[in-house]
């Protein structure tokens, strides 16, 4: 009977312990992840992932959201550059892409003030 006790004891003491831990922060699985740059912002929850040179954006993309499930993923104009919303696992796991040269936090761009023009249209 008083092993029972004891062992009994000692499950609820492990699932107390187990049930009020901290989660483990993830960690990327590679020696050299590319950088996360930024900061978190709620009004803007996505990321932008920059690609290396020589990458099709479209493409890589395009792999990149079918292998890691990313979603609203919007490849940037002439740039090489797309903007996913990416959960914590698979951000950490596509740091560890060769084709991926570093996420940044998106984030919200206010108006600013510029004294004269700041565009001229081109028509053609």
């Amino acid at each position: 009977m008083h092993l029972q006790s004891l062992v009994f004891a000692t499950a609820v003491a492990c699932i107390a312990i187990a049930g009020c831990a901290e989660p483990a922060p993830i960690e990327p699985v590679c020696e050299h992840p590319a950088p996360i740059t930024g900061q978190s912002d709620p009004r803007a929850p996505d990321y932008l992932v920059g690609l290396r040179d020589g990458i099709d954006t479209q493409a890589e993309a395009t792999r990149l959201a079918s292998v890691y499930r990313l979603e609203n993923v919007r490849v940037l104009s002439g740039s090489s550059m797309f903007a996913a919303a990416i959960d914590d696992d698979a951000r950490e796991k596509l740091r560890c892409e060769p084709s991926v040269s570093f996420i940044a936090h998106d984030g919200i761009v206010g108006p600013v003030d510029v004294p004269g023009p700041t565009s001229t249209a081109i028509s053609g």
